[in-house]
Order: C-alpha cells, then sequence, then structure tokens
C-alpha cells in the first residue's frame, strides 16, 4: 500500500463511529472533500484513491455489524443484512433456514442452535467471476450473534461484548460486496453460518453427541467451543458447493491473543503456496497474518472415547493449534486457511488505545477483497 492510498484508507477508516444508537450523539460530521498535494498524476491515482474509499467503507460496514447489539441483530437480521448487499452489488443470495439445514444433516450447527429462540440460517453469496473453469474460492464466516457459552455459561465479565462473535461473518459480508465491484476473474462463495449460543431447556449438554455434516460424530465437552461447530458444517458444505479453495474465518480462541495481542490475525494453513496469496492481499490491505503452525502430534488431543472427535482438548496448551486441528477434518483435504482473529477482531485495551482504534477493526474484510486478483496471474 502506497502512501496515497494508505492516507485515505486512514482517513476513511477514522470515520466509523460506535455511536449509531446514542440520541443527540456528539459526532463529527463526514469528510466531504480530501485534497492531497504531491501524490504525482491525479488521473494515474484516481482509481486507486476511489478503491481505497471504497475499502475503508466496506470496513467500517462490517465494524458498525460487529457493535450492534445482538437483539438488533439476530441470526434472521444478519442475513437480511447479506441479502441487501448482494441484491446491492448484483449479486446471487441464498438463505437455508432449518428444514433444509436438517435436510443437508447440518447437526452440529443445528444443535448449537437448540437453546436459541432465534432459528438458525446459513447465508450464501455468489460471485460468479469472469472465468468457466479454474479454482474457486470459499469465504467461510463464523457469525454467532451472541455466544453466552451455551451450558458451559460464560463469566459476566466476558459476556458482555459476546455480540461480536459474528465479526468473521461480518468481515465475509463486507467483502463479498468489494469482490463484487473489483470483478476479478475467479469465482467466489461467501459462507455465513448463523446462530445463537444460549443456555436453555433444549441447549446442548457437555457430553451430548452430534453428527455433522459430514456424517463424523463429535463429543461436545464443553458447549463454549461453538464457533468450531457450526464452522464444521459450513466448511463441508463449502466443499459441497464446488470451492477449491477454502479460508475460514473465526473469534475461536481466547487463545490466540496470549500468542499474537491485538495487532495481528493468526493463519493456520495445509497449503503454502494459498498462504502465500493470502500474505499478498494483507499486506495490500495493511492487515498483519501470522502463521502459526499444525502439528500433529496433537491430533490426539481431540480423539474422543464415544465419537470420532470432540470439539475441545482438554490440555490448557496449544488452544489455538487444537481448534485449527479440529476445522480440517472438515475441509476434505482442499488446500485451506484458518484465520484465528479472536484477538484481531476488537481491541479492548485502553493501553493501545493510543495507537489502535479501541473497540471492532472490521479485520479480514480487505484482505478477503484483495485476494481473488492473486489467482488471476
Amino acid at each position: 500500500m502506497d502512501a496515497s492510498t494508505a492516507i485515505v484508507t486512514g482517513i476513511g477508516l477514522s470515520q466509523f463511529t460506535a455511536g449509531e444508537l446514542q440520541q443527540g450523539a456528539s459526532v463529527a460530521g463526514p469528510i466531504e472533500r480530501l485534497i492531497l498535494l504531491g501524490i504525482g498524476e491525479a488521473a494515474a491515482r484516481s482509481s486507486a484513491l476511489v478503491e481505497a474509499v471504497a475499502m475503508a467503507a466496506a470496513t467500517n460496514y462490517a465494524r458498525t455489524l460487529q457493535w450492534r447489539p445482538a437483539n438488533r441483530l439476530t441470526p434472521r437480521d444478519l442475513a437480511s443484512e447479506a441479502v441487501a448487499l448482494a441484491q446491492t452489488n448484483g449479486l446471487e443470495s441464498d438463505v437455508l433456514e432449518r428444514d433444509r439445514l436438517e435436510a443437508l444433516g447440518m447437526g452440529a450447527l443445528l444443535g448449537v442452535a437448540q437453546g436459541s429462540a432465534e432459528p438458525p440460517n446459513v447465508v450464501v453469496i455468489r460471485y460468479g467471476g469472469r472465468r468457466r473453469a479454474g479454482p474457486i474460492l470459499a469465504l467461510v464466516g463464523k457469525g454467532i450473534t451472541f455466544d453466552s457459552g451455551g451450558i458451559s455459561l460464560k463469566s459476566t465479565k466476558d459476556m458482555r461484548g459476546m455480540k461480536a462473535d459474528m465479526s468473521g461473518a461480518a468481515a465475509v459480508i463486507a467483502a463479498m460486496g468489494l469482490i463484487a465491484s473489483r470483478q476479478p476473474a475467479m469465482p467466489v462463495i461467501g459462507v455465513v453460518p448463523l446462530t445463537e449460543n444460549m443456555p436453555g431447556g433444549r441447549a446442548l449438554k457437555p457430553g451430548d453427541v452430534v453428527t455433522s455434516m459430514s456424517g463424523k460424530t463429535i463429543e461436545v465437552t464443553n458447549t463454549d467451543a461453538e464457533g468450531r461447530l457450526v464452522l464444521a458444517d459450513a466448511l463441508w458444505y463449502a466443499t459441497s458447493l464446488g470451492a477449491t479453495h477454502i479460508v475460514d474465518v473465526a473469534t475461536l480462541t481466547d487463545a490466540v491473543g496470549h500468542a499474537l495481542g491485538h495487532t495481528a490475525t493468526a493463519a493456520f494453513s495445509n497449503d503454502r503456496g494459498f498462504l502465500s496469496r493470502l500474505y499478498r492481499a494483507s499486506a495490500l490491505a495493511a492487515e498483519r497474518v501470522w502463521e502459526l503452525p499444525i502439528h500433529c502430534e496433537y491430533d490426539v488431543v481431540l480423539r474422543s472415547t464415544v465419537a470420532d472427535l470432540q470439539n475441545l482438548s482438554d490440555l490448557p496448551e496449544a488452544g489455538a493449534m487444537a481448534g485449527a486441528i479440529f476445522l480440517q477434518q472438515f475441509t476434505a483435504g482442499r488446500p485451506w486457511i484458518h484465520l484465528d482473529i479472536g484477538s484481531s477482531a476488537i481491541n479492548d485495551r485502553h493501553e493501545l488505545g493510543q495507537v489502535v482504534p479501541l473497540g471492532p477493526t472490521g479485520v479480514m474484510t480487505r484482505t478477503f477483497a484483495h485476494l481473488p486478483s492473486f489467482f488471476d496471474e
């Protein structure tokens, strides 16, 4: 990212406000005109600067969704947002409701949804691309619109921010609009599984076993490790739609924050070439990505005595890696990247607030927008 693009993107990102529900809030008006001097030929730079404005606006849209209260952004509400964005950008969309999820055998997603009065759904957004044959990219975003932890209830202090447990979904939805405007040759599919994770009389209990769309059975040892359950079905569904390359993005673990803090996203992958493309996209987006390993020795920590695998390791170590190992079981061996934004999606550290804006970041929105172009080479 060159200096002028960085300036415009940064100024655009500064226009985000978390106060959309504040009556009479004192919020500075939008910047109507920006003059840049000394950047070279204006005509040559104009398209790049227009794109920078669009990138910032889409990121701010993702941030707005992240910060919207859960009573104002249910799974149905977020599905409506996704469908509206698709219509605005000339994209195809489909919303799979409970009857279709049951018919597809998405028992892992439906299991998480059992405790909520809000019905689950899966949103699919399609960009057709210009190429008739070749790779197809799927972007899969975790969409837990509120995560109480279920029966494995979170503490009070950890629960308030759980309206943002759909940050992966927000990034995918916002990025699909950008992808449509950039018109890469590669077809792209956005897959967004949406539900709440709530306690209740019908909620999953620790020790329950669910059957995923892939047919694998999963022992639920902790209901607060629900993100990987909904992603298991969404990843497998992406393969059934013909995706040849898959990226999932999720606020999956707290453990990733101990490794990388709030200023980088962890990446796990089974394909070096695919990961290299994502690195180049993230560099253009000015979004830090750092690879963490998948060590096969840790496969054993997800073995269950009553099912094919369990959803959470009993070990207190390598939590982010164990999450990636779990998800890899549902990729059908396709080139795949898992992005854990458990810490990079939100900055809640006031000490960092001097240099990193507090609140939602919309992370990975811009990286996803750039990624398909690296398959056009």
